[in-house]
């Protein structure tokens, strides 16, 4: 008798625990799922969240955010650091129309008290929040100033190139251009500057973060925008290299010449590349530091050595000897270490070898021009080089 009553006692529980499991699954998949749009198991898609449910999500583990979420995200925190530039009296309407006039109110409004948004000749983005801005403004005027040096191009010349351009920015304010920057090495860009403390500034991508494959967002002042994706990525693989000169190469998919004129950022909205006039894709790496050093100087220099070289780690020797370092050797122009350079000043000679900068080896992963990338003007290092056989160092002051 008492083993029918173990029997009953132990179906019992089996049909009650399954049954209560079975409540719950439905409950929590069917019912909750259904109020609130959560799944209880897999991913949490936050794009199908409803956003009164008042859920908060503690601890969570694997959270999908949708694609377009992400895109808007991105695009509101780069579009404020993105301008229009403007010629003055170039509103692009039809001067027999000049005037529309509104039979509601019957007010008569000058259309060139007006600015069309999309009437734009150029874009840039902004480099302070003081007020420097990157453009691709073309003016012939500018091809005649490159050569100068601004401090013998003259306010007056400034200012009347200036008075006929104006920028806009996102939230519509305008502005007038008060002071103009050119520089013969980024001849595809000049630097604009407004009289403003307040603009947003979004960060370069650090480039060697960058991998095949990785998404990113190409947009522009007109607000259109394309996704895209790195197709491919090269480093700078000339045999004879240039200790002041990163060549880097990238591809994306899906390009083609109607995506001129635009910015590209990551998923992390840092900046990752411009696409010229030209429709060349101009990495941030290929100015960066240029950038850098001018936003807080006001005048364009980059940490430059002076030498030209071979990357011995790159080659293979027929003897089977291992040798690494930055072999200085004339390039095409014959030309070994440059005149005037700081490698010339600490008097560094054609088949010296580079083996190190401040401690870092100078190999295949760090190649000398990437390794002095890393430094700004004004910033002291030591020198390990091989003459001879013989070991050297000294310590040098870029310039």
């Amino acid at each position: 008798m008492k083993n029918k009553y173990f029997i009953v006692i132990i179906f019992s529980l089996f049909f009650g625990l399954f049954g209560g499991v079975s409540g719950v699954i439905l409950g929590q998949n069917y019912i909750f799922e259904k109020l609130y749009k959560i799944p209880f198991y897999g991913d949490i898609d936050v794009g199908q969240i409803n956003h009164r449910s008042g859920l908060i999500i503690k601890e969570a583990k694997n959270v999908v955010v949708e694609q377009d979420v992400k895109i808007n995200e991105i695009m509101n925190s780069v579009g404020n650091s993105i301008v229009g530039v403007f010629k003055k009296n170039d509103l692009r309407v039809d001067e027999k129309n000049d005037k529309l006039n509104l039979k509601s109110t019957q007010e008569k409004i000058d259309i060139n008290d007006y600015h069309y948004l999309q009437s734009n000749i150029a874009q840039g983005f902004v480099l302070t929040s003081d007020g420097w801005i990157i453009s691709n403004l073309s003016d012939d005027r500018f091809l005649k100033l490159r050569d100068q040096k601004n401090s013998d191009i003259s306010t007056t010349t400034i200012k009347k190139i200036s008075d006929d351009y104006f920028i806009i920015t996102n939230n519509k304010k305008l502005y007038e251009i008060d002071d103009i920057f050119i520089d013969s090495e980024i001849n595809d860009y000049v630097f604009l500057h407004i009289n403003v403390k307040d603009l947003s500034v979004i960060p370069f991508a650090d480039i060697d973060n960058i991998k095949n494959g990785e998404l990113l967002i190409a947009t522009s002042w007109e607000k259109w925008t394309w996704l895209t994706s790195v197709f491919d990525f090269k480093k700078n693989n000339e045999f004879i290299r240039n200790s002041d000169l990163i060549l880097k190469g990238i591809s994306f998919n899906n390009f083609n010449e109607t995506k001129i004129n635009s910015f590209v950022f990551n998923l992390k909205g840092e900046l990752v590349a411009f696409i010229n006039n030209k429709k060349e894709i101009r990495l941030v790496d290929d100015f960066s530091d240029k950038i850098n050093y001018f936003s807080k100087n006001k005048v364009i220099k980059k940490a430059s050595l002076g030498v030209n070289y071979i990357n011995l780690e790159s080659l293979i020797s027929t003897k089977e000897k291992k040798q690494k370092g930055a072999l200085i050797y004339k390039n095409s122009k014959g030309v070994a270490i440059e005149k005037n350079s700081v490698a010339e000043i600490i008097k560094l000679k054609e088949g010296d070898i580079i083996l190190s900068i401040n401690g870092i080896e100078v190999d295949i992963d760090n190649d000398l021009n990437e390794i002095i990338s890393n430094y700004k003007v004004g910033d002291s290092v030591k020198i390990v080089y091989s003459r001879g056989g013989i070991e050297n160092s000294i310590v040098v002051k870029f310039k």
